[in-house]
């Protein structure tokens, strides 16, 4: 007797025996004297391949999910990378405003200092 295991579409298993002879009354003459050991040791066999199978899909979730905790970690990164760019816009942003509004009081300054020099021209004259 050979035993076979096969995944089905949901991610199952279906375990199979499957008799070698090839006469119908020799297979049904190997089912009547099959001493309850022989049938235990079928057993273990097919519990076997099935343990064996369920440790594979294990591995294989297994490795599903690394490769999801891999992307999650790219994508931290790349989030904290955004991060540090943004804060690194906002800090040259306020940095350009206070230098236009340190050069608007310097020219506020120079045309108040022009008004004055003028006015103070026009009362020499």
């Amino acid at each position: 007797m050979k035993m076979a295991v096969q995944k089905n579409q949901l991610g199952g298993q279906i375990l199979y025996k499957i008799l070698d002879p090839s006469k119908k009354t020799a297979s049904l003459i190997t089912l009547s004297t099959k001493s309850e050991s022989d049938k235990s040791s079928d057993e273990t066999e097919m519990l076997q391949i099935a343990l064996q199978a369920k440790v594979d899909e294990i591995g294989e979730v297994k490795l599903r999910i690394d490769t999801l905790n891999q992307h999650i970690n790219n994508l931290a990164a790349e989030n904290e990378r955004q991060k540090c760019a943004a804060v690194e816009a906002t800090e040259t942003a306020k940095t350009l405003a206070d230098t236009i509004v340190a050069k608007d009081d310097q020219i506020s300054q120079v045309t108040i200092m022009k008004i004055d020099f003028f006015s103070e021209g026009s009362e020499i004259l």
